[in-house]
Parts: structure tokens; sequence; C-alpha cells
């Protein structure tokens, strides 16, 4: 019996007596490094306040009420009106509504695109709402900086339709607010000690990150929030090949990534986290370049993408201010009318004869 001097409870350790506790644990998390690419180069970040104001240009006419002409040119000559707040001064209700939308980041690219064919080296990065930063050596250069900005209403400009679709101007003006210094924004990258704020570097890098993502077309749903969304092609094949979408239609998920600065003594980080969050249909467009889209769905019980309710539509008065504003957006992009096939010879000779689809559908209904 060698095996018997352990006394009771075997295992290689006496009773009463317990393992040590670990004092260390591994722990993964989805950060990923920041460093300075170019750690020869100074560049402070200059840091803007946003004022977007709706414009337009209004052609100028004489006493009479002819319109003037350059006597150079023979061109109209027009004057450029702004209204007298801003966009930040409207209600909350279009607030809310114009910086859900993208049409901050088409204002944003559009005026990036115009300044970089006077300057390639123009750079801007933009939150979506009232803020943005540049380096001091490539971007606007002055405290204040007025632009006059084009856009394509209800698309983008580079939209096969875009041509059909109306413009509208912005006058849009970055006033200088304060500058972070390069020592600082370096210091807090490599671990040198904080000399900023944790809280505006963070938002600095977040908003720098947020626009390289619209950039490469990606989506943001909440102007001050981190999170980006990719684009719709993209959504489809994440969730099996269709867009999951609410009871009734009007709200869509979708999928993207939250990135956050995290900063500590030994440097700065990138978290990045999965994120998915319901998006208004009614603000994004969701079709394809070459997508077709059907004005009347009887499966989807949808006309021009409103939900309706076919036996009730014609004392439905507000379904029908609904389906009207839909088919009016619809107009300047692809879609077709797709019919049932005739279900009798009968039919057949109705549509040969010049009948159209409604007296085939009253027919039936006789």
């Amino acid at each position: 019996g060698g095996g018997r001097g352990r006394g009771r409870g075997g295992g290689g350790y006496q009773r009463g007596s317990q393992p040590s506790q670990p004092t260390e644990c591994n722990v993964t998390v989805n950060y990923n490094s920041l460093g300075i690419f170019d750690k020869s180069k100074e560049v402070d970040i200059c840091v803007y306040r946003v004022a977007i104001k709706s414009a337009s240009y209004k052609i100028q006419q004489d006493e009479a009420g002819n319109k003037k002409t350059n006597p150079d040119t023979g061109g109209l000559l027009r004057d450029w009106n702004t209204r007298s707040n801003t966009v930040m001064e409207a209600d909350e209700k279009f607030q809310k509504r114009f910086f859900s939308s993208m049409k901050p980041w088409r204002i944003y690219k559009e005026l990036v695109q115009d300044q970089q064919k006077k300057n390639p080296k123009f750079h801007l990065d933009y939150d979506g709402r009232e803020m943005a930063l540049a380096p001091s050596d490539c971007g606007p250069g002055e405290d204040v900086s007025v632009y006059r900005v084009k856009i394509k209403r209800d698309c983008e400009t580079d939209h096969p339709n875009s041509e059909k679709v109306k413009n509208e101007w912005f006058e849009v003006t970055l006033m200088k607010t304060h500058t972070i210094s390069s020592s600082d924004l370096k210091a807090s990258i490599e671990g040198g000690g904080v000399r900023a704020t944790t809280a505006e570097l963070s938002t600095a890098i977040n908003v720098i990150m947020k626009s390289i993502g619209v950039k490469q077309g990606m989506l943001q749903l909440e102007s001050q929030s981190s999170s980006i969304f990719f684009p719709f092609p993209e959504q489809e094949e994440m969730f099996r090949g269709r867009m999951i979408e609410t009871d009734q239609r009007k709200k869509v998920l979708l999928s993207g990534i939250k990135q956050t600065a995290v900063f500590s003594q030994r440097g700065c980080n990138i978290q990045s986290d999965p994120v998915v969050q319901w998006a208004d249909k009614e603000i994004y467009d969701f079709r394809n370049n070459e997508d077709k889209i059907p004005i009347i769905d009887r499966r989807m019980s949808t006309i021009a993408g409103v939900g309706v309710n076919f036996r009730d539509l014609s004392r439905d008065v507000h379904a029908q201010s609904k389906v009207e504003a839909a088919l009016k957006k619809m107009m300047p992009f692809n879609f077709e009318y797709e019919i049932k096939k005739p279900n009798s010879k009968k039919e057949e000779e109705m549509l040969k004869r010049g009948k159209t689809v409604a007296d085939v559908n009253d027919s039936r209904r006789r």
C-alpha cells in the first residue's frame, strides 16, 4: 500500500487546502492600435463649426419684368439668395429629417470635390452635423470660409438618371473655433502622456474615421454617433439575400460597425464592434442603379412602395396622397409596371384590341 499514505480525499493535497487562484486572465477585445504614418510631419488639426443654409439663384429682372442678361456673354444675370436661418436654427422635426438623411453628406462630398478641382490636396472631415476637421496645411485655410454647393435633391450626382433630378443649392460656412496641436495629438496616440482632453481627441478621431467610411460608400444614421453601416447591396448578402423589415415595412434593419477611439498611457486604440439598427425606409434610396421598381406589388400590398389596402384605397384619401407623393419621387428613376398574364382567350383578345389592363381587371369583377 504505498498509495494509501495520501490520506483521505486523494487529489495530491491535504483536506482543507485550496488550489491557488489565478491572478491574471487574458481578455480578447476588438482593439486595433492607432499609429502615425509620417512622424516627421508636424501638422495641427483645425476644428470648424459648420453652418448650412438653403439657397438659390434668382434671375434678375428690370422694372418692366424683363430678364436681365450679361452684355458680354448673353447669359442670364442671377442673384444669390440664402435663407435667413441655418438648418440648425430650423424646427426640431426638420433638423431630425435633414440630419438623418444623406443630404449633409452629399453637400460635404460635393464641397470637397469642388475644392479639390482647385487644390488637389484639399482635405476636410465631417461629423454629419456641425463639426468639421482639416489639417492646417491643406484645409480651408481661413478663419471663416463660405462655399456655394450644388447637389441633386433625391439622389447622388453619379446616379445614372441624375440628370432628370432637380438641383438644390446650399451655402456652407466653416468657422474655425480652435486648433489641436500636432504635439498633443502625437503624444496621445503614441502614449507619451495625454496633453489635450481625451474627449476632444476621441471625438476628432471618430469624425475622421466616420468620414473615411462615408467616402467609401458606407451610411450614417445618426450624425452624433460613431456607428456607420454597410451599403445596401452588402446588407442583402449579410441577411441571406433579403432585407429584414418591420411588419409595417416602414423600417429596415441595417448592419454596421461602431468605431471608438480609446486612450491610455500606452497610446490610442480603435475599438470596433458590430452593431445593428433600424433605419427609416422613407429617408434612404434602397434601390441599386439597375433595379426595376414594381409600381404595384399585390403580394406585398404596396403601390410605389407604400403599404395600402386595395379594397379601401378608393375611399382612403390619406393613402392616396402618400401614393401620389411616392410616385412623384419615383419618376426620375427606372421603374416598370408588371401585369399578370391574361386568364383566358377573351382577355387576350381584349388586350389585342387595345383595351387596357384596367379594362381587363374591370371585366374580371363583373
